[in-house]
């Protein structure tokens, strides 16, 4: 039987504990907060934990010892700190990200990356900066994060690409490959890739073994093993829905795991002699194989999950396995997963993820068979019990079954209705807590999330239903049927609707209340599109359509109708159609959907004559990674929402 302890580290007693002393009130401000504990990852040898800590607008890095409770920070200053890895006994990598601007415009503004090393041994050890990579429009990755490591070596690769020069496409910028070594910093170039190669899969021991490039106009992928100090090409594709990803080695044998295309992506594993690859090892038509957990001191595939369940995982390591089963008994009313150990498995990190509460972390430890509680996500939500965000599924007008999730406030309906289509659109929704989703519902909303048509997760053909359908089309109406299936279903009113969205679904909220304007009485706009024909230009389209950027504009407007399909589905060349009140949000330092959009919106909304408000966050990027961006966004939504469709709003 598993025992219960209390928290080992006195230090994160104060974070672990507040909420259970604090007011049950589900105040807006507690779910707009910055996670006061979040990204956990033990040390190898199992004596700390490094997490990240949000306090207001700054990050900062938490080293807990599990052996004396002590806790050393570490600041970043004003860069975000993004996630935190350990690379060696003693020492951490910290991914960091911060906004510059490079000129009076905001197409010049850029997210660069970069990752630092700190030797947690050696309390006045100096932070020493790895390497720098550039993120560009629509790309919120840091090219210095880790890839492997070489845990006997005592090194980390790393892969960067090399300095544009005058002339010179994107697609031409070599990718370099590094090794660094954890203790000095020092680093050397393993390999030089091309323009095309897209990154490297590494064995047990931390060497690369599998080499994956794509050609300029990602029509052509093909894959390289590494056989007799050579790379030598054992597949090829000529159509750019059969690629490859590798993500791993796989349990046993000289294998590596990869995920497969069909009409759903499956898990395979690929032969690294012969290139073959296998049977699916994991495959189901309603659903793509979503991810995979990767042991970090073997980078072997331990588990992967589905998209439509991700926390009924499925087990290649039955230790690992039968450890999950033993904690999800002793916590019967939480969904519990594994995702990190100490090299020798004698201490475990453990989540909760529930769709009615905020997120814990515990310890496990096998040899006592102990669960101890280490620290809550957000204190002030601890003991809360949330509104409900479960799985729902409504019928669209074509009798195509939607999936989505419904957060649902106490109370019996019809109710006030939000729907918040997410951004991608090529994402899906994930189970578990969703701040703004949890927050919206707290003040007494029901709220719709669906995975329309055009969503990742539930195969290719329900991926590409998407293309050509933006505004006008399939995925905006699947929106709409949400919203009716509700009415009809009683729980939601038809004279309190509102639509919220940000980033692509900024975009889908300005063309729901532009395009039916019958249906919704408001609508909040974060970080939206509203020309698809500006933003066509701002990702570079005019200068170099072949950019990956731009081809996915094409694609997403339908290839040979594209230029056309982008103005008749422009909100802001409609806004005369608007009757709904319109709140539009953005984050100045944007540098994926620039403040322009928003500012070609509201200057659309004013000449038509209808109402709008425009709220600019200074210091905000694209993704509301500071508390100031996420507490304007959440706190003046429920403002709009209240004036416009809460208990007191005039129909």
């Amino acid at each position: 039987m598993i025992r219960f302890l209390t928290a080992l580290c006195a230090s994160l007693v104060g974070l672990a504990t507040l909420g259970s002393a604090a007011a049950q009130s589900l105040d807006v401000s507690h779910f707009a907060r910055l996670p006061a504990f979040s990204s956990p990852r033990l040390s190898p040898d199992g004596t700390e934990v490094a997490f990240l800590r949000a306090e207001e607008d700054l990050i900062v890095v938490g080293i807990a010892s599990l052996t004396d409770g002590e806790t050393r920070w570490i600041s970043v200053g004003q860069q975000k700190a993004r996630s935190v890895r350990w690379v060696a006994d003693n020492v951490l990598l910290i991914n960091v990200t911060q906004t510059n601007d490079f000129g009076s415009r905001r197409s010049n503004a850029y997210e660069f990356g970069a990752a630092f090393l700190v030797r947690t041994d050696e309390p006045n050890a100096p932070v020493s900066q790895l390497l720098v990579g550039e993120s560009r429009v629509g790309v919120n990755t840091s090219l210095s994060s880790v890839l492997a490591v070489d845990w006997e070596a005592g090194e980390i690769y790393t892969a960067a690409y090399g300095v544009l020069g005058r002339n010179m496409r994107f697609s031409d910028i070599p990718l370099y490959l590094f090794a660094v070594d954890t203790l000095t910093g020092e680093t050397r170039m393993v390999e030089r890739g091309s323009g095309e190669t897209r990154g490297w899969l590494f064995d047990e021991g931390g060497e690369p073994v599998v080499r994956v490039s794509v050609n300029r106009l990602g029509r052509n992928q093909w894959i390289e093993l590494r056989q007799d100090d050579r790379w030598n090409e054992v597949w090829r594709s000529s159509r750019r829905t059969e690629m490859i990803t590798p993500i791993g080695m796989a349990p046993e044998g000289n294998r590596a795991a990869v995920l497969v295309p069909g009409d759903t992506r499956e898990l395979a594993w690929m032969d690294l002699e012969t290139g073959e690859f296998s049977d699916p090892v994991l495959s189901d038509p309603q659903a793509e194989v979503g991810g995979a957990l990767v042991d970090p001191y073997t980078n072997r595939i331990v588990s992967a999950y589905f998209t439509r369940d991700e926390n009924s995982a499925h087990w290649f390591d039955e230790e690992l396995e039968q450890y999950e089963n033993m904690i999800a008994e002793a916590l019967p009313d939480d969904e519990v997963g594994i995702f990190n150990w100490s090299r020798d498995r004698s201490v475990m990190l453990v989540a909760t993820n529930d769709g009615a509460a905020a997120p814990d972390y515990y310890l496990f430890y096998p040899e006592t068979m102990s669960l101890n509680f280490l620290a809550t996500g957000y204190p002030a939500l601890r003991g809360v019990e949330l509104p409900d965000r479960q799985r729902y599924t409504y019928t669209a007008r074509d009798g195509t079954d939607i999936p989505a999730f419904l957060t649902r406030p106490a109370g019996d309906g019809p109710m006030p209705l939000v729907i918040l289509p997410h951004g991608g659109p090529a994402s899906h929704e994930v189970s578990g807590f969703d701040w703004l989703a949890h927050g919206i519902s707290s003040q007494g909303y029901l709220v719709l999330q669906p995975d329309f048509r055009g969503s990742t997760g539930y195969g290719r053909a329900w991926e590409r239903a998407g293309d050509g359908e933006w505004g006008n089309g399939i995925m905006q109406h699947d929106l709409t049927d949400g919203v009716r299936a509700l009415i009809e279903e009683g729980l939601a009113d038809p004279d309190r609707v509102c639509i919220v969205g940000a980033s692509y679904g900024g975009y889908a909220t300005l063309a729901g209340v532009t395009f039916t304007p019958d249906l919704y009485q408001c609508g909040v706009a974060i970080a939206p599109v509203s020309d698809l024909s500006e933003m066509y230009t701002f990702a570079g389209g005019r200068r170099d359509p072949n950019n990956p950027v731009a081809r996915y504009w094409m694609q997403a407007m339908a290839n040979d109708e594209g230029r056309g399909r982008m103005r008749e589905n422009s909100p802001a060349l409609f806004a005369d159609r608007v009757t709904a009140n319109l709140l539009l949000i953005h984050g100045r330092d944007d540098t994926v959907v620039p403040l322009r959009q928003s500012e070609i919106m509201e200057r659309a909304m004013r000449q038509a004559g209808k109402p709008v408000e425009l709220i600019v966050v200074d210091g905000e990027d694209h993704w509301l990674s500071t508390f100031g961006g996420r507490m304007s966004t959440l706190v003046e939504t429920v403002r709009f929402l209240d004036t416009h469709i809460g208990n007191g709003a005039q129909p």
